[in-house]
């Protein structure tokens, strides 16, 4: 994604700025005549990873806008096999050019192989470096939004194969594929012009892309929270054992400890006002969430291409739908009630302590001025 911190841009000059510092990368070698539509450039808020933020600033709500172009920038990156970076140990590196159609939020990258090549590993990882460049100089920067934390493959799970269709249709989706991760998608090129073709595609799926990163953003973010609100949790209730114990020991150890004793009921109940904002956190995140995969199944239905998100959609479908959260709400519970009562219980004994000294300091006066 390309994204920016500022909240004001100037839509005109977006897409031109990308261009212009593509053009100026002795990597890219042929861009496509770009076509600039203002009005129609989006900015979307979205979150950062746990990988990329602190725990307290993903809780305030740390985000960034992702800028969305109007049309698909198109374009050649061409690099020698033997520069190009490996993956992960696979330097299988399929060719020395890729075509590139990139609408801000999704880059679809295309090269030669035969049909019958195993898809390789390495294939196209030049290209994110090409795309971080050129944000960087526009002013902007990229945000690869990762399957999950920690995982280094910067494209979707699910790759295409793309063949020639024999007909005039514009595309066919085969699922019928028995190797996995693989979608063939046959294509009526018109032209064998490689270029066009990456355009091509890059506007056909605009839309469905930009709502499967809506929604994998969310789910990312909503998983995120969620196991930041177990590791608060994890941090409670050791609090509330550290309680128990201090309160097993003798007077004499226990008021040694009330400093360390006052700070560790500061921290718990910072952990129980934060854990309660997590709550309501996943809650509205959640909304987003379900409204983003309604809406990316009813246009990845209509067009007949569950087979591509597939891959990608089946862990967060999982993980977020049957998000459990009531036993980290019945932690928050019973350990603000035990704090709670304790108050009630220091602020009674308190209470008592001055009624005596006041009922002595009475007497005591009673006797002395009798």
């Amino acid at each position: 994604m390309l994204t920016t911190d500022c909240k004001k841009i100037d839509r005109s000059k977006v897409a031109p700025a990308i261009e212009q510092a593509l053009a100026s990368d002795n990597r890219v070698v042929e861009i496509a005549p770009i076509t600039n539509r203002p009005e129609w450039v989006g900015r979307e808020t979205m979150y950062p990873s746990a990988v990329n933020s602190t725990r307290d600033a993903l809780l305030a709500g740390a985000h960034f806008h992702a800028i969305n172009f109007s049309d698909p920038i198109t374009f050649r990156v061409s690099v020698p096999a033997r520069n190009q970076p490996s993956f992960r140990g696979y330097h299988d590196i399929p060719s020395d050019d890729y075509w590139v159609a990139w609408d801000g939020w999704t880059a679809f990258v295309l090269w030669p192989q035969s049909a019958s090549a195993k898809i390789p590993r390495a294939g196209g990882q030049i290209v994110v470096s090409v795309l971080e460049d050129a944000a960087k100089q526009a002013g902007f920067e990229l945000y690869v939004q990762a399957c999950s934390p920690g995982c280094k493959n910067l494209f979707a799970h699910q790759d295409l194969r793309i063949k020639e269709s024999p007909s005039s249709g514009t595309f066919v989706v085969r699922d019928d594929n028995p190797t996995d991760f693989i979608v063939d998608l046959e294509v009526f090129t018109g032209s064998r012009d490689p270029l066009s073709l990456a355009h091509r595609i890059g506007e056909w799926f605009h839309y469905e892309m930009r709502t499967f990163a809506e929604y994998k953003n969310s789910s990312r973010h909503i998983r995120d929270i969620e196991r930041i609100a177990r590791d608060m949790v994890d941090e409670l209730l050791e609090l509330n054992l550290r309680k128990i114990t201090r309160s097993q020991l003798p007077a004499r150890k226990r008021i040694r400890g009330l400093r360390e004793h006052r700070q560790q009921s500061r921290e718990a109940l910072r952990l129980i006002a934060l854990l309660w904002f997590a709550f309501a956190r996943i809650e509205a995140i959640k909304r987003d969430w379900l409204e983003a995969r309604r809406a990316l199944e009813d246009a990845i239905t209509s067009h007949k291409i569950e087979s591509i998100f597939s891959t990608d959609r089946a862990d967060d479908d999982a993980a977020v739908a049957s998000l459990e959260l009531s036993f980290i709400k019945a932690a928050v519970e019973q350990s603000a009630t035990r704090m709670d009562s304790r108050l009630v219980a220091n602020v009674t004994a308190i209470g008592a302590v001055f009624a005596l000294v006041g009922a002595l300091l009475g007497a005591l006066a009673t006797a002395i001025f009798s």
